[in-house]
């Protein structure tokens, strides 16, 4: 779903070595997904698609509220 807005932020991070970035960007992309499948397949097989969902809730959320205090503590 995010897959191209962290490509762009990927690129224009780093215009200078875009080449870099993104073939960065893809290797990440391809081993997260690899192994995302390895790890929510045993979650699947041993609970069920519910804690797959708390997971990635929680692993999308709680750096979104770390990355919020932060930018209230530099303001």
């Amino acid at each position: 779903m995010i897959h191209s807005t962290l490509q762009t932020q990927a690129t224009e991070l780093a215009s200078e070595a875009q080449d870099t970035a993104v073939s960065f960007f893809a290797f990440s992309l391809f081993v997260g997904q690899g192994i995302g499948v390895a790890v929510f397949g045993r979650i699947v097989d041993n609970f069920s698609y519910i804690y797959c969902f708390i997971v990635v809730g929680m692993a999308i959320a709680l750096p979104c509220v770390w990355l919020v205090k932060q930018k209230q503590y530099s303001t």
